[in-house]
């Protein structure tokens, strides 16, 4: 049920596909980054161009519409790290997810989240 409060902490957690653009976020259009370190957090990238860049996130807080991403390395970090870890739990055989990236699996088959 959608009331219940752990499917809306979940939600919280996740994010809703038609969320609007956070009232902080700057937004950025129509660049082309090549050989970039960057931060994503607290951006909107529209229409842009990621070559052979370095991608990191620590809060997940980002948007990314209709880019182009060419040889990138994404870096989750933080809060978005969990996320993409309590994420992994969803997806069925997880197996092909970098370690990283993964939620812990206890041996009593409980799941953990650092």
């Amino acid at each position: 049920m959608v009331d219940d409060p752990q499917n809306l902490a979940l939600l919280a957690l996740l994010g809703s596909p038609s969320s609007p653009i956070a009232p902080q976020s700057v937004l950025i259009d129509r660049r082309v980054y090549k050989d970039a370190a960057l931060n994503l957090d607290g951006y909107t990238f529209s229409n842009c161009v990621f070559i052979n860049c370095s991608l990191s996130t620590w809060t997940g807080d980002f948007r990314i519409k209709d880019c182009h991403l060419q040889n990138v390395t994404v870096y989750f970090n933080g809060n978005a790290l969990r996320a993409i870890r309590i994420s992994s739990c969803l997806i069925g055989n997880w197996q092909h997810l970098n370690e990283g990236l993964r939620a812990r699996i206890e041996p009593d088959g409980g799941v953990t989240v650092e």
